[in-house]
């Protein structure tokens, strides 16, 4: 297991375990706007063989590999200060059909295979990041949270994965540039 040194950050109305000093880096992804929350994937706890990876191109300068297929995690723990309709948008590179996908479970809900290369029906392979709204099969999902505590989790489903950050929002028409 990996663990990297976390903090509790207030962040758009909710307390966030994550990296403190990634938050609010990136306007043009509505972080650090009312009714966003936004997470670098390294700085939650990193489960092999998922693994942190320096990356210049990332935004923070690392990213997370999936290192093995339906394998390893990433942990955060969310207390939202609102119940409400989120969605979730996530920084990746799917180079290819073999790894394009993760698991994501909010608290003891099933989990949703995200078709991270699922581009406006299409699938979009690249070795560049790009911006995933999560979705099973091309449809958008939406989960509902009440206020409180909740645990949001990315699994490892394909080899050769990566991420880099995620954003939750209420704002269903929010697409991240």
């Amino acid at each position: 297991m990996s663990v990297r040194p976390a903090l509790i950050a207030v962040c758009c109305g909710c307390s966030v375990l994550t990296n403190l000093d990634t938050l609010g880096q990136d306007a043009s992804a509505g972080c650090g706007s009312p009714g966003f929350i936004c997470l670098e994937a390294e700085g939650g706890i990193v489960v092999a063989p998922m693994a942190i990876e320096s990356d210049a191109t990332a935004s923070s300068g690392e990213d997370v590999l999936a290192g093995g297929d339906n394998s390893g995690t990433i942990t955060f723990a969310l207390d939202l200060a609102q119940s409400g309709t989120y969605f979730l948008w996530c920084r990746v590179i799917a180079p290819d059909a073999a790894s394009d996908s993760f698991f994501v479970t909010f608290d003891t809900q099933a989990a949703i295979i995200d078709d991270a290369s699922w581009r406006n029906g299409v699938n979009t392979w690249s070795p560049t990041w790009q911006w995933n709204e999560l979705n099973q099969s091309g449809a958008i999902v939406s989960v509902q949270l009440a206020a409180g505590q909740h645990a949001l989790v990315f699994g490892g489903r394909e080899a050769g994965l990566k991420i880099d950050r995620f954003i939750m929002t209420t704002n269903a028409a929010f697409v991240p540039s």
